[in-house]
């Protein structure tokens, strides 16, 4: 079936997929064709698909109906666990691989059928021990651990066991709380770091309230961190790096390297897919919410600034984003590497 999308089709699409506008001029609309696939298909629980969280990103832009119990099998990700060995995951590599022919891999039903053609042989493969519903938890980017350990630094101990952590590893996420969002007078209320999934540190700085127990000093702070940061040989995670980078330079800082971003991963990815904030990065991929700082903030006359927010409840915040830049910065390069 092919729907008519209500305007002309460009010229780009109509090179890669063949598919001309008087091919789909007699075609139903979106809506109506998705009501027809639901009545074919029925009582369905489970959307096999290459890509999945690619192909329920237009499931959900389109604003089509679609029951919440219902779940995607990503016969990318499968493959990924199943054939570690394979230069790439494009489908036409898989299918390849799996002895499936694709002679039309940019149209809808070759590449459904090649969807089916790959789940069948990764189950067969598998045997009974196949757990499909095992597999959709699986698949969502959450082998890390469930137990998370956050720690909020407020003693020169606990600093420099974090700082001698940060200079042995290959790699840390880190993140600036600011009271103001722009980088050229936003004063950093304190820093989150991860060096590992769930696992993660908050260093408040300059919050500012009633009975506030005492901070490190900023400036002795920014000096054990320097020499880390610096450090081209250890790979920074972060989202939004450049701002980043912008904020540390006021502190004569010179972030290095900028290179593994999850702001910038995640729109390479899926330019489309959702907003690129942190949160709808977290649900889309992790189906996982996020503490929303408006949570912590309020709203209205009552509205707090972040160096007002208690330092406890502040820390469980900033500490729990270190930590999923870590975890997203992870699976957004495997999943932009599987890609080619």
């Amino acid at each position: 079936m092919l729907v008519n999308p209500g305007k002309e089709i460009p010229m780009e699409i109509t090179e890669l997929t063949g598919i001309k506008d008087q091919m789909v001029q007699n075609g139903k609309d979106i809506k109506a064709a998705w009501r027809s696939f639901e009545k074919w298909a029925g009582d369905f629980s489970v959307i096999v698909a290459h890509q999945a969280y690619f192909h329920r990103s237009f499931i959900e832009k389109l604003d089509l109906s679609i029951r919440k119990e219902v779940k995607f099998v990503d016969t990318l990700q499968l493959s990924k666990e199943t054939y570690p060995y394979l230069e790439n995951y494009k489908l036409a590599t898989v299918c390849s691989h799996i002895g499936h022919q694709i002679n039309q891999p940019k149209r809808a039903l070759p590449c459904a059928e090649a969807y089916c053609a790959i789940f069948k042989s990764i189950s067969e493969l598998k045997g009974e021990d196949f757990d499909i519903f095992k597999s959709i938890s699986e698949l969502k980017g959450k082998d890390f651990p469930r137990q998370t350990h956050y720690e909020t630094v407020t003693n020169f101990s606990q600093l420099d066991k974090l700082v001698k952590t940060i200079s042995s590893s290959t790699k840390f996420s880190i993140n600036i709380e600011l009271e103001e969002e722009h980088f050229l007078n936003g004063q950093i209320v304190g820093i989150g770091i991860s060096t590992d999934a769930a696992n993660a540190s908050y260093i408040p700085l300059t919050h500012d309230y009633d009975d506030a127990p005492q901070q490190l000093d900023f400036n002795e702070v920014i000096v054990e961190l320097k020499p880390a940061l610096e450090n081209a040989s250890i790979v920074k995670l972060g989202y939004d790096l450049k701002h980043i980078s912008h904020v540390l330079k006021n502190h004569e800082i010179e972030l290095a390297p900028l290179k593994s971003d999850v702001l910038l991963a995640s729109y390479v990815l899926n330019s489309v897919a959702v907003k690129h904030k942190l949160g709808d990065i977290a649900r889309f991929y992790f189906d996982t919410n996020l503490t929303d700082l408006e949570q912590l903030l309020g709203k209205g006359r009552n509205k707090l600034t972040a160096k007002k927010v208690p330092i406890e409840e502040f820390s469980e915040y900033a500490a729990e984003r270190a930590d999923y830049i870590y975890r997203f910065a992870l699976f957004l390069e495997q999943e932009l590497a599987s890609h080619g």
